[in-house]
């Protein structure tokens, strides 16, 4: 095959959308079956007494945040007017793209949990 048998000459309005709604809806749907693929998992392995890594529980936490944060946003906009506007309001993210544009990275000023700061000692001149 030749480069131009791939490159279409007839370009629709229909080549020209995003897609946007199909791959959030394929998402979420693959997110409800994940969570509750997870939900047995906790079930059958997991109790309070021998818990689950730091990092697991941090990722389900920060997973939660985001997915409410959209529902909010998305929401509101819905009860608004009726609509969901493509400017909606960024929620928990915009505090994040603050946290980082001024230097504090994750938000937190010390690197945040899970973190190790390292110190370093300065040497003493002798004499």
């Amino acid at each position: 095959m030749k480069t131009k048998d791939f490159i279409k000459d007839d370009i629709t309005a229909e080549d020209h959308l995003d897609h946007e709604v199909r791959m959030a809806k394929s998402d979420l749907m693959q997110l409800a079956k994940d969570s509750l693929q997870l939900i047995k998992l906790l079930n059958q392995f997991a109790s309070e007494e021998r818990g689950i890594p730091g990092w697991v529980a941090s990722k389900i936490t920060k997973a939660q945040d985001y997915i409410s944060s959209a529902n909010k946003s998305l929401s509101y906009d819905a009860a608004e007017d009726g609509q969901i506007h493509e400017t909606a309001s960024a929620g928990a993210t915009a505090s994040g793209s603050i946290a980082t544009a001024i230097g504090a990275g994750n938000g937190f000023a010390n690197g945040g949990p899970g973190t190790i700061k390292r110190v370093t000692k300065k040497k003493k001149k002798n004499g």
